[in-house]
């Protein structure tokens, strides 16, 4: 499929495209299926992220079973998944409650009176005549006891070594370079992208409908606001230049280039990496 980057090893190789198996996207998304089961099914993002995205995949109940394992199975190691989950979750509060017990002890026997020790021979014949308790001596740390309630963050988008079509660019803004494919059109690729119709046509420099295939255009992810955003043009380098030659060569702000880029002021674009060009918005798309 034109566009879409090949994944690398450490993903899963079930995961892919409903429509092509050996293509997937490089982020949780909708459109990842799971060629292990039967039928084909799409894979839920959380689990996308937790183990058909990593190296971890191979921990995943799915990868180590069969292979063309029916839906009904598939819950059924879902439920499983879950199950053991919520009792990692619990533990814990189990090892905390032992930590209580063992500690409250200790408290007893370290501020008790030397009177009523006396008055203890079985605990005192066993201890030898060298050891000596000291009532003034504190721990020199504490246990750190792991919250059950902790939360596991997806990590935000990193900065790419090369930028490339289907890869998220930026962090606090995560702009897509797509190319249209064969029958796709503006509402599909909106709700792909988690965006609307108005923020993809109001965001492309010179953008023009319909939407031929092949043609490349700059989406929001996650985002249908983008009116504090400049107009974007993709852009294919053809040979290496560097961030103050591609700024003069377009006529843009380079301090501009190098945000929505998230790269260094002596950054060198190689040949085939996409950039994002920011015009202002004074100039006006074609309808």
């Amino acid at each position: 499929m034109n566009g879409i980057p090949k994944m690398k090893a450490q993903v899963c190789p079930y995961l892919g495209l409903k429509e092509d198996s050996s293509t997937t996207f490089s982020y949780a998304s909708a459109a990842n299926h799971c060629f292990r089961v039967t039928p084909v099914v799409s894979v839920k993002l959380d689990h996308q992220r937790e183990y058909c995205l990593s190296s971890n995949h191979r921990h995943c109940e799915l990868f180590r079973g069969e292979p063309g394992q029916s839906q009904k199975r598939t819950k059924d190691i879902a439920r499983h998944s879950r199950r053991v989950r919520r009792w990692i979750r619990t533990l814990p509060v189990w090892l905390f409650l032992p930590l209580i017990v063992i500690a409250s002890i200790f408290a007893v026997v370290l501020f008790m009176p030397d009177e009523a020790l006396t008055t203890l021979p079985s605990i005192n014949s066993e201890i030898p005549p060298t050891m000596v308790i000291e009532r003034t001596k504190t721990p020199s740390h504490k246990t750190a006891i792991p919250s059950p309630s902790a939360r596991v963050v997806a990590p935000t988008p990193t900065m790419l070594a090369v930028h490339a079509l289907e890869s998220p660019i930026g962090t606090q803004t995560p702009l897509i370079i797509h190319q249209v494919r064969e029958g796709e059109n503006l509402s599909d690729m909106a709700n792909l992208y988690n965006t609307t119709e108005n923020a993809i046509s109001s965001l492309n420099y010179n953008f023009s409908l319909p939407l031929l295939p092949n043609a490349v255009i700059v989406i929001p992810l996650n985002q249908v606001n983008v009116n504090d955003l400049p107009l974007f043009e993709p852009y294919r380098v053809t040979e290496s230049i560097s961030i103050q030659a591609l700024a003069v060569e377009f006529s843009v702000d380079i301090e501009m280039l190098k945000v929505y880029n998230l790269v260094d002021p002596e950054y060198i674009f190689t040949v085939g990496e996409w950039v994002l060009i920011p015009h202002s918005r004074l100039a006006t798309p074609t309808e």
